[in-house]
């Protein structure tokens, strides 16, 4: 399965396996990749879905979508209800959150 993924700009296909990687607790997990990076997929049975996107060992961005499944990225478009970048700052040895917005579409 596959959807466009445009966050901050970055606009790319995110090439998810439709086989769970887990399925547990109304929680079904998915992996896939995006821009080269790991992506991981978590749909809700509740229909929220969150897409964790691993840049690299200091960086994370995090896209949740409300009232969606992986079914649907394949054919609605839709704006993140909200999207966060969280990167370790190795001086601070502090978390920094950065607000960022995105779209999935088919």
């Amino acid at each position: 399965m596959s959807f466009n993924l445009n966050c901050n700009g970055s606009n790319g296909r995110v090439t998810i396996s439709n086989n769970p990687y887990s399925n547990s607790n109304g929680l079904t997990e998915y992996r896939g990749t995006w821009q080269g990076c790991n992506v991981t997929f978590w749909s809700y049975n509740s229909g929220y879905a969150s897409i964790v996107i691993y840049i690299n060992d200091y960086a994370i961005d995090n896209v949740e979508v409300s009232s969606y499944k992986l079914s649907d990225f394949g054919s609605v478009t839709k704006a993140a209800s909200s999207a966060k970048m969280s990167v370790w700052n190795p001086k601070s040895k502090a978390v920094m959150g950065f607000a960022t917005s995105a779209t999935v579409s088919p």
